[in-house]
């Protein structure tokens, strides 16, 4: 009998391009605007990101963003009272359950989400922080050292926010370019 040849076999992809952004919305109670629908225009035609990292943000401004941005997007806060959320366009990300570490006000803490890119058994962590404004700094540092032992785990992770600290590098991480 003839044989049905087998279909080609499609290698797994081994890289993939993508734009992660952060935003720090500063929130309009606090002297930022509350133009979401201009913010959200310029993330999506502008910045053109799939992962988006949001610090003092509200609830109405994640809105915009995920209009702006598409049905696709979901987004993980902190907690439905906190401002520090992360936002991604899910038709080319799988997503695990969100790790998260508050640092006890609403607007400072972190979220981790492990993402997997659609066609990769691999992902990565993308995490959004906002550090505290007040303090020493060996108190910001170990503000961030705690979140980052609460939520990042042994996955390559892409951490991104406003820690309120000058230090141009943080300890275990590499500037990524703009």
């Amino acid at each position: 009998p003839p044989v049905t040849p087998a279909p080609p076999v499609t290698p797994a992809p081994t890289s993939i391009a993508f734009r992660f952004g952060t935003w720090n919305c500063q929130m309009p109670n606090l002297g930022g605007s509350s133009d979401w629908k201009s913010r959200a225009a310029f993330v999506h035609d502008t910045m053109r990101v799939s992962v988006l990292a949001v610090q003092e943000c509200s609830e109405a401004g994640r809105d915009a963003f995920r209009a702006a941005l598409g049905k696709n997007w979901l987004t993980y806060p902190l907690s439905t009272s906190q401002t520090v959320a992360l936002l991604w366009d899910s038709s080319k990300y799988q997503h695990r359950d969100p790790r998260r570490h508050s640092l006890g006000t609403r607007y400072h803490g972190g979220i981790a989400v492990p993402l997997i890119p659609k066609g990769f058994t691999v992902g990565f962590d993308a995490v959004s922080y906002h550090g505290p404004v007040r303090g020493t700094l060996a108190d910001k540092r170990l503000a961030l050292a705690n979140t980052r032992k609460s939520i990042v785990k042994s996955w390559p992770t892409i951490f991104a926010g406003d820690t309120n600290m000058n230090d141009p590098v943080l300890s275990g991480f590499s500037p990524a370019t703009p």
